[in-house]
């Protein structure tokens, strides 16, 4: 099964749309890695490209702040 053809790169639209089907709670927000927001939640999730934002994007990572706990995905 050839699926390939049919793949493109995520925007921050289409994870802005993922996260809003999934109901994820306390979303922070999709950022670019130097526009991250300086102030920090005691909880939050948020989206982040390794990319700086005058480029056009590398890698989406994820992250969750639960209080003190610090979680990394898989």
């Amino acid at each position: 099964m050839h699926f390939t053809k049919d793949l493109k790169p995520l925007t921050n639209l289409d994870l802005l749309n993922l996260v809003e089907k999934l109901g994820i709670k306390n979303f922070r927000g999709v950022f670019m890695r130097d526009t991250l927001p300086t102030q920090i939640h005691p909880r939050e999730v948020g989206i982040v490209n390794l990319d700086f934002s005058e480029g056009q994007g590398t890698h989406w990572v994820c992250y969750s702040k639960n209080n003190e706990k610090y979680i990394r995905p898989g």
